[in-house]
């Protein structure tokens, strides 16, 4: 089941009052597909769930009339709507007229229903586990979409359109989670929050793992490094003569232990040598013998 029906499903189980109701129905009937047949106005959704609350919508606040047929077309149900031309025209005249009135005076209660009807016609989320977020809805008739668009940027919505699809989307995670939040998709929001922080939390594991990795491959380099030079040191009895006692040691533990951490070089010198140094003084050393090979 994808993610899109999973909100949607959740939307249905919310208790909506009459008002609320013929605002989800209409948004959702004024952006949904429809054709005209013999004095019907048809729709259909794949849905069972979604299908049952819009029909119920549909006889309570449309017609008693209405009828539904269920037709399986490649292993998938499909349930259409019948619903009387007159009556439907006569619902959608009356509320245009309300919802444009919702939009003037800012009635966010009520957008939030006309948000809800939008996602339950052509709304689609992808998983929360794809690489990127996306949140989609559509808004055929221009003037609503630009009164939606202009009164959810207030509630911090910065959506997006996509003119070829006639869409508009957002893709930032905390948008997205707040839009939910905004239709009442509860168990759908705690999913795709939980699925950002597990998300975030592997990836800053991962991020301290190529750190470490990246400062033991530094480490081992230095250290080859070192002992090449130490190597280079023996060999030229000139510049060895002048090193002190400290020095040799510390040349010689390099030389027996290449690929040893300077905190190793450091715990090697005090324990066999009884000498105290830090990781400066390893690296002055080697910086020092190097300019002088």
């Amino acid at each position: 089941m994808s993610f899109s029906v999973e909100i949607k499903k959740s939307l249905t189980f919310y208790n909506y009052n009459n008002e609320q109701e013929k605002i989800i129905l209409y948004s959702y009937l004024k952006n949904t597909t429809t054709h005209t047949e013999d004095g019907f106005i048809i729709c259909k959704n794949r849905i069972n769930k979604v299908s049952r609350f819009i029909f119920s919508l549909i006889k309570n606040n449309i017609s008693s009339n209405t009828k539904i047929n269920v037709k399986t077309l490649r292993e998938y149900k499909n349930y259409y709507f019948y619903i009387p031309k007159d009556k439907f025209l006569n619902f959608i005249n009356t509320m245009k007229n309300k919802v444009n009135n919702i939009f003037n005076k800012n009635n966010i209660l009520l957008v939030r229903s006309y948000s809800v009807g939008l996602f339950l016609s052509k709304g689609y989320m992808n998983t929360p586990s794809t690489k990127n977020y996306h949140l989609e809805l559509k808004i055929k008739e221009l003037n609503e979409e630009e009164k939606f668009l202009k009164l959810t940027k207030k509630l911090g919505f910065d959506w997006k359109k996509i003119k070829q699809k006639k869409a508009i989307y957002i893709k930032k995670p905390k948008m997205i989670s707040d839009f939910l939040k905004f239709i009442n998709a509860v168990d759908a929001t705690l999913a795709f929050e939980d699925h950002i922080i597990n998300r975030d939390m592997f990836n800053n594991i991962n991020r301290l793992n190529n750190i470490d990795i990246s400062n033991e491959r530094k480490s081992l380099s230095t250290s080859l490094k070192q002992k090449a030079t130490a190597e280079e040191i023996i060999k030229n009895e000139t510049i060895y003569k002048t090193l002190n006692n400290k020095e040799t040691i510390i040349l010689n533990l390099r030389l027996n232990n290449p690929e040893a951490t300077y905190l190793e070089i450091i715990k090697l010198a005090k324990n066999e040598h009884n000498l105290n140094i830090n990781k400066t003084y390893i690296h002055n050393l080697f910086k020092k013998l190097s300019n002088n090979k």
